[in-house]
């Protein structure tokens, strides 16, 4: 499984326009690659592989940075991400950020954590967010709504 969404805008004549993107695929762990505490916190001890969906890419165009529009394109592929755990029975997204600056904007703003996973070319710190925490964050947004 792999796909990759894109935002375009909603004005008539503009619909070939992409103005964002984000890109997931089906990926997997080795119960042994996970640390201990994070795979009896998922409840995957044991198990030879673990599923998961790497958020391989997102990006916004250059002139629209800083317009929100990157969080609304986050919100929407957790939201699919959601979706896709129930089919696939992944655990967790993954993300790979190519600088300080995103992986601590991730964290704070998304709630992704650095579990200490590393990109296996890059080094750099590999985040993770629990399908039960989407979930469960996903649910209060909905209680949260106004009827």
């Amino acid at each position: 499984m792999s796909g990759t969404k894109v935002a375009v805008p909603a004005e008539p004549g503009r619909e070939r326009e992409i103005v964002g993107y984000f890109t997931l695929l089906q990926h997997e762990y080795r119960d042994r690659e996970l640390p201990n505490k994070t795979a009896r916190g998922l409840k995957v001890m044991g198990l030879k592989r673990v599923p998961v969906i790497l958020l391989a890419q997102l990006g916004v165009r250059s002139d629209l940075q800083h317009s929100g529009l990157g969080s609304v394109l986050m919100r929407h592929a957790l939201e699919l991400c959601l979706v896709l755990s129930r089919e696939l029975g992944s655990v967790a997204v993954i993300t790979d950020q190519m600088s300080d600056r995103l992986v601590e904007y991730y964290c704070r703003k998304f709630g992704f954590a650095d579990i200490g996973l590393a990109h296996p070319v890059t080094g750099r710190p590999r985040l993770f967010l629990a399908t039960k925490t989407i979930e469960r964050a996903y649910i209060e947004a909905k209680q949260e709504k106004p009827a």
